[in-house]
């Protein structure tokens, strides 16, 4: 990004703050500039699979919920009442709200790493199913 700056000749009885401002205003853009980024798939690709629950091992689950859970700061009781609210959830025994009220789990808590669960078993997202 290249930035132009202009000289401009102020005269003596502008007071210093005009000049910050009229430098300012010339150096600074106004905007920032944006950036989009958008997935697509490309044609002739088929979507990518979408697992159901019943497809998969109790063992398939239990590692991938270990693996979403090793960057949380829960151990020991917290951690088990964790794993049992996102497998509660996951197998569809009940909403996450209604998980994270039952184990004393905040939702925003929570919500993460049912989201990153489903998006790593490649599950359906049932509140996008709810919406359909």
């Amino acid at each position: 990004m290249t930035t132009t700056v202009e000289t401009i000749m102020v005269s003596p009885t502008v007071s210093s703050i005009q000049k910050s401002k009229i430098t300012s205003s010339i150096i600074r853009p106004k905007t920032k500039p944006t950036v989009a980024i958008i997935e697509t798939t490309p044609l002739g690709e088929a979507e990518p699979k979408v697992n159901n629950i019943e497809d998969l091992t109790e063992e398939e689950i239990q590692e991938a919920i270990d693996q979403v859970l090793k960057t949380s700061i829960y151990s020991g009781s917290s951690r088990t009442l964790m794993v049992q609210a996102i497998n509660d959830t996951v197998h569809g025994r009940m909403s996450l709200t209604q998980a994270a009220a039952k184990f004393g789990i905040p939702f925003s808590t929570i919500h993460p790493y049912i989201k990153k669960l489903r998006t790593k078993l490649q599950l359906r997202d049932p509140a996008l199913e709810a919406k359909k």
